[in-house]
């Protein structure tokens, strides 16, 4: 069992207990305020997320939340991705994304051919079979699967 699944199964032990029993612990809580608290700790300040690998500096700060990659990203003006994806399937990134352009702007390659160019205040689904090229400094917020994002993030701190 991984760690994400004996989590999620304490969880829903507790849940089940706080509904069943809904009892008083040792520390004066109920299992519904510690379902609470937990819930309440998947935020974080954009400072506080840790930094996706020491090979990237502070490019990509994340942390995995119920099985998504949340991250803060900043990438300079010209940061073209294509050579660091070399290797994976078609050469390009395999794992969707979803996200919100704070400022800047990135063009969005796919497999097909297609571009399309996404930028400040916009929000964005790229599916699997993109890479991109930072056409001006961006700061954008992003969603991924974890699991497939930290095989597309292993695949390029290797290419560093």
């Amino acid at each position: 069992m991984t760690l994400l699944h004996s989590s999620v199964y304490s969880v829903l032990q507790l849940a089940v207990q706080a509904i069943w029993t809904n009892k008083i612990r040792s520390d004066n809580t109920t299992p519904v305020e510690v379902i609470r608290r937990k819930a309440a700790k998947m935020k974080s300040n954009i400072k506080d997320l840790p930094i996706a690998h020491e090979a990237l500096g502070e490019m990509i700060r994340g942390q995995d939340w119920g099985g998504m990659t949340s991250a803060y990203m900043e990438y300079p003006t010209g940061l073209d991705f294509s050579p660091l994806l070399e290797g994976l399937e078609q050469d390009h990134c395999q794992c969707p994304h979803w996200g919100y352009v704070i400022e800047g702007s990135i063009r969005v390659n796919y497999e097909d051919g297609t571009e399309e160019v996404v930028g400040a205040g916009e929000i964005y689904y790229w599916p699997s079979g993109h890479t991109v090229i930072v056409e001006e400094a961006v700061r954008m917020v992003e969603f991924s699967p974890h699991d497939q994002m930290s095989q597309v993030l292993a695949h390029v701190v290797g290419k560093l």
